[in-house]
C-alpha cells in the first residue's frame, strides 16, 4: 500500500493526522512502511462521522426558477410592506399567538355593536388590519419554515466546510515540519487568513 493510501486510511481510522505523520516520517527514517492496513473496531464508527451530512446542488434551471420566485415575491409583496425601526419594534403592543382569539371576537363585536363604538375606533380598518394579519401570517408561516431549513443548511454546510478546513491545516502544518515541498507556505497563507484573536483550533 501506498505512503498515501495508508495516510489516507489511518487518517479515517484514527480521525488524528498528527500521529499519522508522526508514523510516517519515523517510518520514512528507519525505511519501513506497513505493508497491510490493520483496521481497529472503530474503523466503521470513525469513518462514518467524517461522512458529509448534508449535500446541495442546484442546477442552472432550478437556479433560475428560485430566483424568479424570489424576484415575484419581492415585486409583489415590498410595496405593500411595512419596516419598523428598533423603537417602533419594541414599543409597539405586540399581538401573539394567545391574543389572535381575542382580537378576532373583539372585531366581530365591534362590527355587531356599531353603536357602542365611539368615533375614534375605525372598526372597518381595525377589520382590515386583522384580515391582513391573517393573510401575512400564512404566507410568513411558510416562509419561516424555508428561512429556517436555508439557516440551518447553511450553518451544516459551513461546519462541515471549517471541520474539514481545520484538518487539512493540520495535515499541511505537520507536512512542513517534515519539509514537504510547498508545505510551508501554504501553512503560512492559511494562518494568515484565520480570524485575528483567535488560535486555529486543534481537530482531534
Amino acid at each position: 500500500m501506498s505512503q498515501l493510501h495508508y495516510l489516507f486510511f489511518e487518517i479515517q481510522d484514527s480521525g488524528n493526522p498528527v500521529y499519522m505523520f508522526r508514523y510516517l516520517a519515523a517510518g520514512r527514517v528507519a525505511g519501513k512502511y506497513p505493508q497491510k492496513l490493520q483496521c481497529t473496531p472503530n474503523f466503521k464508527s470513525n469513518l462514518n462521522l467524517m461522512e458529509d451530512r448534508f449535500s446541495f446542488h442546484l442546477t442552472d434551471e432550478e437556479k433560475d426558477q428560485v430566483n424568479q420566485a424570489i424576484q415575484v415575491l419581492a415585486t409583489v409583496l415590498e410595496p405593500k410592506l411595512m419596516t419598523l425601526t428598533p423603537d417602533e419594534r419594541k414599543e409597539l403592543p405586540k399581538m401573539g399567538d394567545k391574543t389572535v382569539a381575542f382580537v378576532e371576537k373583539a372585531v366581530e363585536y365591534a362590527q355587531e355593536y356599531p353603536q357602542y363604538m365611539p368615533a375614534f375606533i375605525d372598526v372597518p380598518e381595525a377589520t382590515a388590519d386583522f384580515e391582513a394579519v391573517k393573510a401575512i401570517r400564512t404566507y410568513f408561516t411558510q416562509l419561516e419554515r424555508i428561512s429556517n431549513e436555508l439557516d440551518d443548511s447553511m450553518i451544516l454546510a459551513g461546519s462541515e466546510a471549517y471541520s474539514a478546513s481545520l484538518s487539512i491545516y493540520k495535515v499541511l502544518k505537520n507536512a512542513a515540519t517534515m519539509g514537504q515541498p510547498g508545505a510551508k507556505e501554504a501553512v503560512e497563507e492559511l494562518g494568515k487568513r484565520f480570524p485575528r484573536g483567535k488560535r486555529i483550533p486543534d481537530p482531534r
